[in-house]
């Protein structure tokens, strides 16, 4: 079977190995796409490094660059000296205009399946990051989508142990009053460490809960 001559063309023809026999804008052009993978690769190492002393002035000026062009990897807290070992959920107490209280809470992402936590991952980024200071801005909107979205009718309360039940169906034809505070928690269930800092087995785990006010709001009529 004959080649075909663009074929042997190719197969004779001498393909440039060294840097040094390629033309000057081939060079430049390689030399340009290295120097900004070293410059991204080493940026982003950086970046997820963790706080060390002598890095923390370069990590802060890098964070900001970082966060105004949205290629900020945050902190990756999963693996050792200081894994995470704590877990929590969100809670909101919602107050209408007659005065009754309301309670959200959302998803124990602890006590939900893989398959919710692959599928809603992120709705838990989402609560992951909520309750960070630099998210301050997204509290105050998670509230007021709260107040728009939480119904205040007596049969969807949520009621306190503390709050005695209502001894009656309510009424179907009372309306929803508008909400007037919303206050929003982080609730963090965390584990106690011992003075060596190791991790407990899980019979000797022992938690406790914090309860960290985010953001209290009022909305007047």
């Amino acid at each position: 079977m004959a080649l075909s001559p663009v074929f042997l063309a190719m197969c004779t023809s001498e393909i440039p190995t060294d840097s040094c026999d390629l033309p000057p804008t081939e060079r430049r052009r390689r030399f340009w796409v290295r120097l900004s993978f070293l410059v991204i690769a080493s940026a982003l190492i950086l970046d997820v490094c963790p706080w060390w002393p002598l890095l923390n002035r370069p990590k802060q000026a890098l964070s900001s660059v970082l966060n105004r062009i949205g290629l900020c990897q945050g902190e990756w807290p999963l693996f050792a000296p200081n894994p995470i070992v704590d877990n929590g959920w969100f809670s909101a107490d919602l107050t209408d205009k007659e005065g009754n209280r309301f309670t959200w809470n959302s998803p124990h992402w602890v006590q939900t399946n893989s398959w919710d936590r692959f599928y809603k991952f992120r709705h838990l980024n989402f609560y992951n990051r909520l309750h960070l200071l630099h998210n301050a801005p997204a509290v105050n909107d998670f509230s007021d989508y709260l107040a728009r979205t939480i119904s205040t009718d007596p049969k969807n309360r949520t009621v306190d142990i503390t709050t005695e039940l209502p001894k009656s169906e309510p009424n179907p034809s009372d309306r929803s009053s508008p909400v007037r505070e919303v206050k929003v928690y982080k609730i963090s269930k965390l584990m106690m460490l011992t003075e060596e800092g190791t991790l407990p087995t899980r019979d000797e785990t022992i938690w406790t809960l914090r309860t960290e006010l985010l953001s209290k709001k009022e909305y007047s009529e």
